[in-house]
């Protein structure tokens, strides 16, 4: 097996390995939640639940985008990851100073999940087209 085959077939564990696990982490989480906000007595926690789900989801896509993240560093594209990240921080800030009046806690969350999705795609892109790798 040559190295770009012993690579492929590393990057190929590397994402299975984190679209499984980390999908399987957040439906556990998902599934012991609402125990948790019950055993807390908490009420605000319960009337917000939403947020947490949704936030996990943003962080889902954090872990998916490390497959990406991955590529990158090893081809010394760091550049491209501050530009993905910079990219993140502006679409965050730019939605919560436009939304939070309005929306509030749920307008920053969403932001966040858009955030979080448009670092995967920037990264994706990124190590698609203009690194040249691929997972499969």
């Amino acid at each position: 097996m040559g190295d770009m085959e012993l690579y492929r077939l590393i990057q190929r564990r590397l994402y299975e390995g984190l679209l499984l696990d980390g999908l399987f982490g957040m439906l556990v989480l998902w599934a012991i939640f609402p125990v948790l906000v019950l055993a807390m007595d908490r009420p605000e926690l319960e009337e917000n639940a939403h947020i947490f789900y949704i936030l996990s989801i943003g962080a889902y896509f954090n872990v998916l985008a490390m497959s990406s993240y991955y590529k990158l560093y090893i081809t010394h594209g760091d550049h491209y990851l501050l530009i993905t990240m910079a990219v993140g921080a502006i679409i965050n800030l730019s939605l919560n100073v436009i939304f939070i009046p309005y929306f509030e806690l749920l307008a920053a969350t969403v932001a966040s999940l858009i955030a979080y999705a448009s670092v995967l795609a920037l990264r994706e892109y990124f190590s698609r087209s203009v690194v040249g790798l691929q997972v499969i």
